[in-house]
């Protein structure tokens, strides 16, 4: 592959392009972040309504709290938790992908700088 400057330069991007990206890195994290916080809350809102509520308990007994982790506590009593979750799972994957995509525009960046300072090495 013939490493030319010129072309390599049209697909950097600028720095709208970056700042836009960390815009949208801010925003995904934020999202990912408080979609956390919300299946934690429903989750110790679980525990606390399954440990505390006679209804929940087996000849007199609390459920073990393996038996809740395993499985209100993942789905919810009416695996609400679930589609919270797969918000979360979203969220993840999207901020995995901006992150690539910064990290990507970082090695064209990279490239960029060594190309031209060939150039400038070779054209002294």
């Amino acid at each position: 592959m013939k490493a030319d400057l010129r072309e390599l330069t049209k697909e950097l991007p600028d720095f709208n392009d970056l700042f836009d990206l960390a815009d949208k890195i801010r925003d995904v994290s934020l999202v990912k972040l408080t979609l956390e916080r919300t299946i934690k809350s429903k989750e110790a809102d679980v525990v606390k309504q399954v440990t505390h509520s006679k209804d929940f308990w087996t000849n007199g007994k609390q459920p073990a709290m393996s038996y809740i982790e395993s499985t209100l506590k993942y789905t919810g009593f009416d695996n609400e938790l679930i589609s919270i979750r797969d918000k979360y799972n979203e969220a993840t994957v999207e901020l995995e992908r901006l992150k690539t995509r910064l990290s990507i525009y970082n090695s064209y960046l990279d490239v960029w700088r060594t190309l031209s300072a060939t150039e400038r090495y070779v054209n002294s």
